[in-house]
């Protein structure tokens, strides 16, 4: 359970406890895949150096069994390399995913004005970043437009609107009807009963900021000024089924073994040739950057647009924008095309549609082949929620395409299978031997040979077991 208790006059006014997993649909940065995590406080702990009311805040952790799907990168290395990886690898996320995690103040865009009428902040999702709040409450703008929902009936579908006076009728009907929406409706309105003094130098604020990651702070800020708060992107069932079932099974492979060939770059020495060239093998065409960034940008962009468009747009600062950190460069192009703009307009009612995956040739390699590929490039804390968003398709798949979807996750998350992803042999060889060439790409050629983009069905029965072998002695 998540408790939250404010001292001195909160603490009479707001005892907010909500459940853990409800809040994290609505908040996936705060979930990870590894721990479950309750935050709770005492009330010996409500004062602080300005005697001042603050939200405190203590993490328990419980372990938990990993996702299956995550992929690891850690078995069946030389020692030397073995032992770089690890002080590199943290809870079995992807390289990629981890150097996204160690270079987050890097990746944190701070805002730009676009025009007169559009503010944009990329953010990191999971840091404590204060910056796009504080402008909300300064700006006062007339929408906040969001990629990520303020809960999980708010992302139901693309352009959805959510009001701070939406959030409480819906709490006086029943407040755990919708938790995530409650919290930061109770949030704006403790802000909004500051009404003697600046919210931004409150102590309420000032805890808010110490305590709570930047998207929440995003919500409560809109809430508080009376913007509208927009998600901005498509269903997350969507985004994640598109990219299962619109390219070819040899474009999913094509953009998994570019994934997996990246990561095993990130392993090289800072100043080597190969991993500095490690983002440039990543092209427009890559299945995954089309269907997970590029696609979501233009949709996104869509609904500045209208935003800025409709009669509470017109006036100057009526619009910021909260996106990702990967979004911002791709929205800020975007938005800036004007030419492009009626082009990018009719296409998005087909990039809001996305097809049944029992529908498409395969489904149960390409869901195995999809969701390891995302294992490879997301952190752990979006894992369950993309699993989330697929377990029905998973679940709807007949016998043979379940066993087909459990061979194959298995074998695409195996090392062995990883490094005959790397189709780039001084990559390959960069890895395993180091300096030279290693035999061991001769011996991976029978699992090479079962991608699809080499004429390949993927793993059966009959190679699992030989796989599992050779997993398990080793090189």
């Amino acid at each position: 359970m998540i408790k939250l208790f404010l001292d001195k006059t909160a603490a009479q006014k707001i005892k907010m406890t909500l459940s853990l997993n409800n809040f994290c649909r609505a908040f996936p940065s705060l979930q990870n895949n590894s721990t479950s995590t309750s935050f709770s406080s005492s009330a010996s702990s409500f004062s602080d150096s300005r005697g001042g009311f603050i939200v405190r805040a203590s993490l328990g952790t419980k372990k938990k069994k990993k996702n299956h799907l995550v992929a690891h990168f850690h078995r069946g290395k030389t020692h030397r390399q073995q032992s770089h990886h690890h002080r590199r690898r943290r809870r079995g996320v992807g390289v990629a995913a981890e150097q996204q995690e160690n270079n987050n103040e890097k990746n944190f865009q701070t805002g730009e004005r676009l025009d007169e009428k559009v503010s944009l902040f990329g953010i990191t999702h999971t840091q404590k970043e204060y910056e796009a709040a504080e402008y909300i409450m300064k700006s006062k703008p007339k929408f906040v437009v969001c990629e990520t929902a303020v809960s999980a009936g708010h992302g139901e579908q693309h352009g959805n609107m959510v009001t701070f006076e939406q959030g409480v009728q819906q709490m006086m009907i029943d407040p755990t009807l919708d938790e995530a929406l409650t919290f930061v409706t109770r949030l704006a309105g403790e802000m909004k009963s500051e009404v003697d003094k600046d919210a931004l130098v409150g102590d309420f604020w000032m805890s808010m900021r110490e305590q709570l990651p930047a998207e929440p702070l995003v919500y409560a800020a809109a809430m508080y000024v009376d913007a509208k708060i927009v998600f901005a992107d498509r269903p997350k069932r969507s985004t994640y089924g598109r990219l299962v079932t619109e390219p070819t099974l040899e474009e999913l492979d094509e953009a998994f073994s570019k994934q997996s060939e990246r990561n095993y770059r990130l392993l090289l020495p800072e100043s080597d040739k190969l991993r500095q060239e490690c983002d440039s093998i990543i092209t427009e065409n890559d299945a995954f950057q089309k269907y997970i960034i590029d696609e979501r940008d233009q949709i996104m962009t869509s609904c500045i647009r209208k935003c800025v468009s409709s009669e509470d747009g017109q006036s100057a600062n009526s619009v910021v924008v909260v996106v990702g950190a990967d979004h911002f460069e791709g929205i800020k192009k975007c938005y800036k095309d004007v030419f492009g703009a009626s082009e990018v307009e009719a296409k998005v009612p087909e990039l809001l549609e996305c097809k049944d995956v029992s529908s498409v040739d395969s489904p149960g390699l390409r869901l195995a082949i999809a969701l390891r590929m995302l294992g490879l490039r997301c952190s752990p804390d979006l894992i369950d929620d993309i699993m989330r968003s697929l377990e029905k398709d998973v679940a709807g798949l007949d016998n043979a395409e379940k066993e087909k979807f459990e061979l194959n996750s298995e074998a695409f998350g195996s090392t062995r299978m990883l490094l005959a992803l790397v189709d780039d042999r001084e990559v390959f060889d960069a890895t395993v031997a180091g300096l030279g060439k290693s035999d061991f790409w001769e011996k991976l050629a029978k699992f090479r040979n079962m991608r699809p983009k080499y004429g390949g069905s993927g793993m059966d029965e009959a190679n699992i077991n030989e796989l599992r072998l050779a997993s398990m002695v080793g090189f």
